[in-house]
């Protein structure tokens, strides 16, 4: 079984809550719940936590919280702990001796198309970024000395494909066609000249309707490429680096993901997250452990995962509120079976999985069965409650059997 990277995350007067904690799973972690209740904060102090950087702004206390003892606190793999509590004088989190140091690589997924990407051997050393902050994954990325960090997608692809070596190329390849749907069939297209006036030749990819430049794919599509590209990429840089160092490459690699499902067509959606656990650790001959944590709208997401979700190494979890305070909890897992199951499920709360119309209608049926009076004056009479649902219910709708109208009249 995986072992993970952290085991355990408390927050006190940081965030969307005055104390929020949770236990990790080894292997996957999803987080599920409304918009604005702090999931990609939970997935930024993680990443800080983590690599000892902050990718996009720190963690930042209320007035308030900083009059009392603001505090990050981490688990590590043998249950030891240790605190980070904010520095009002320097504005700052310091990490205290014996906090516990990754030993592997992170990747960070955001949602505005940027990816961050540490690595304990990259990291460490004269001249050594603390971390790849990468705008986006196509281009060179270069330091503020002119050292090139990463050859970027466009010249990676060129570089590889022309290798006589092609394991590097075939790996990538391999990963865009597991986390794409196989009937796209993806293949590699060539290079294409797209203006007279730069030199540069583009990579293309064959789809089922023809060849396109990677520069003109859909959103979905370039974060697809990212993601594989990066995963190669950071893996052979990492497993490069620790020959050059003598050292033994890291036997696990983390994730961080923020809503897997952005820009993805619902076919996508149900095959990504589990072609992802599958292709990370596949990065290397030995089978890495993978620690994913990743964020989530989306039910296709939560079912794609019924087949594959290990009650030993996974955890469904809901960040949301209960009265006026935001809780992070787990979900015990339980098959729903498809999408319109998992939003009426407790992880993402609705009472139907139907328009706001007809949810209103249908609880004011169920009330109407149940006796319940102050019902509202619209839908306080059966022959009220009838009428809209004959213009909202579809006619082989099982609740009609509930209601006590045959479906050939329900239709009428």
């Amino acid at each position: 079984m995986s072992t993970a990277a952290l085991q355990g995350l408390a927050l006190v007067d940081v965030g969307p809550a005055e104390s929020l904690s949770v236990e990790l799973a080894p292997r996957l972690n999803l987080i599920a719940g409304d918009n604005g209740v702090g999931k990609t904060f939970v997935l930024d102090v993680l990443w800080w936590c983590l690599t000892g950087t902050w990718s996009n702004r720190a963690a930042w206390p209320s007035l308030d919280a900083r009059q009392r003892e603001p505090t990050i606190r981490v688990t590590d793999t043998s249950g030891a702990t240790s605190s980070s509590v904010f520095d009002r004088v320097n504005e700052l989190w310091p990490r205290p001796a014996g906090w516990p140091l990754t030993s592997s690589p992170v990747l960070y997924v955001r949602l505005d198309g940027r990816f961050s990407l540490w690595d304990p051997l990259r990291s460490r050393g004269a001249g050594a970024p603390p971390s790849l902050e990468f705008a986006s994954p196509w281009d060179r990325l270069v330091d503020a000395v002119g050292v090139v960090l990463c050859n970027g997608l466009l010249d990676d692809w060129r570089d590889w494909y022309q290798r006589d070596d092609k394991s590097l190329f075939e790996k990538f390849f391999g990963v865009v066609r597991a986390l794409m749907p196989s009937d796209e069939e993806p293949e590699p297209g060539g290079f294409v000249k797209l203006s007279k006036l730069s030199a540069a030749r583009v990579p293309q990819l064959r789809l089922r309707h023809g060849i396109v430049p990677v520069e003109h794919l859909s959103a979905g599509m370039k974060r697809i490429l990212g993601v594989a590209y990066l995963l190669i990429w950071a893996w052979d840089e990492h497993v490069q680096a620790a020959r050059l160092e003598g050292t033994p490459p890291a036997s696990q690699i983390v994730l961080l993901i923020d809503e897997v499902e952005a820009h993805l067509h619902p076919k996508w959606q149900r095959m990504l997250l589990p072609a992802l656990l599958e292709a990370a650790a596949g990065l290397s001959q030995e089978r890495l452990s993978v620690q994913l944590v990743a964020t989530t709208h989306s039910p296709l997401v939560v079912a794609s995962l019924e087949p594959h979700f290990d009650h030993d190494a996974d955890q469904l979890l809901h960040l949301g509120y209960e009265g006026n305070e935001i809780r992070l909890k787990e979900i015990p897992w339980a098959n729903h079976g498809d999408a319109s199951a998992w939003l009426e499920s407790p992880v993402f709360e609705l009472g139907y999985a139907t328009s706001p119309e007809l949810e209103r209608v249908l609880e004011a049926a169920e009330a109407f069965l149940a006796a319940e009076e102050g019902l509202p004056s619209d839908l306080d009479t059966r022959e009220k409650i009838d009428r809209q649902l004959r213009r909202l219910l579809p006619s082989m709708d099982p609740f009609w059997l509930q209601w006590g109208a045959p479906v050939d009249e329900a239709s009428q």
